[in-house]
């Protein structure tokens, strides 16, 4: 079985047309050091202008964050004072909401300028062509967006329901911390009846009723308007970035997919993860088996050496070799060698 392994670093190099030492865009999907920087991007402004005081009251704390302070650092500081201050709950449910914007606001813009080409859309093409038709591939990723999810059918496979990323039996795509299309239902009838369509009305509602407890079901929509469902109340799902203590935020089902495909894996293709997420490094120790051999994708080698040195120290064991490619010179130049061998 083959496992790759997607960060916010594949969505950042998407293009092998435009890769990110050619094309400087404001429209490229953002690193999370890029999230809260909205100077001078327009639908990033609108966000945090829409979203009202639950979310203004704290953009200072994500706009100001230097080095060696990180995103994560600073959302997870908010998330342990959720314990004693209630405000907390709802300003991160704006944060929730205020990703699921600005992704699928700069990734729509995206693709409209590289004409809906991406480098996902090649890697599938790759993996159909080049890798042996009996080995099963299992995807995994932390990104929000859905390029993964757009390239699917190159393979064959339509996402039309939450079911449809677990189902085929060769291929499964598992987004561990939810997606800009997914929602989970709270019951709620009072805010329920006041929902209103305009899309910033509803969020803003439902931010100032966010609750602390949700669902376990989740749901894939067509439209990020959408606020209610079935006599319940929406709630995007996607996972709050933070450094330690992530909670997964996917269905119980797909989790339990992963666990079962981990001790089949033989090969490991890392495309721009970090290596950073305790609570899915801790899993792969736990579930890969030690002979495993993997190929980290990043922008640099250098890069990919540290990622490599944060896996190993996790305690992942197997062989690792950093590629000199990023996503867009790996497509080029290397996919057919590591998918063919």
């Amino acid at each position: 079985m083959l496992l790759i392994v997607f960060g916010a670093g594949a969505s950042y190099d998407s293009s092998t047309v435009y890769p990110p030492d050619r094309l400087s865009s404001l429209h490229r999907p953002p690193l999370a050091n890029q999230l809260f920087e909205f100077d001078y991007r327009p639908k990033y402004a609108e966000a945090v202008n829409n979203l009202g005081p639950h979310f203004q009251a704290i953009i200072h704390r994500l706009r100001l964050v230097t080095a060696p302070q990180t995103i994560e650092g600073a959302l997870e500081k908010l998330r342990d004072e959720e314990k004693t201050n209630p405000e907390r709950t709802r300003q991160l449910a704006a944060v929730r909401f205020y990703l699921r914007y600005v992704l699928e606001e700069s990734g729509r813009e995206w693709l409209r300028q590289i004409s809906g080409a991406t480098n996902y859309q090649v890697l599938m093409d790759c993996i159909q062509h080049w890798l042996p038709d009996n080995t099963r591939v299992s995807l995994v990723t932390f990104n929000y967006d859905t390029m993964i999810d757009d390239a699917m059918p190159v393979v064959g496979i339509s996402l039309r329901q939450i079911d449809d990323y677990v189902a085929n039996e060769r291929y499964k795509l598992i987004k561990l911390h939810g997606s800009i299309n997914w929602v989970r239902k709270f019951d709620n009838q009072t805010i329920y009846r006041q929902l209103a369509d305009n899309e910033w009305e509803a969020a803003r509602l439902i931010v100032e009723h966010a609750p602390q407890a949700l669902g376990d079901e989740y749901r894939l929509i067509s439209s990020r308007s959408h606020s209610k469902l079935d006599n319940r109340v929406l709630f995007p799902a996607i996972a709050i970035p933070v450094e330690k203590k992530y909670a997964f935020e996917c269905p119980i089902g797909h989790l339990q997919t992963l666990k079962e495909c981990l001790p089949h894996v033989t090969k490991m293709l890392i495309v721009g993860w970090r290596g950073a997420e305790e609570h899915f490094a801790k899993l792969l120790v736990e579930q890969l088996p030690h002979t495993m051999q993997t190929l980290v994708v990043s922008a640099h080698a250098s890069d990919a050496s540290e990622v490599i040195k944060r896996l190993q120290n996790f305690g992942i064991k197997g062989t690792f070799r950093p590629s000199e490619f990023g996503f867009s010179g790996f497509v080029q130049n290397e996919a057919e060698a590591f998918l063919g061998c």
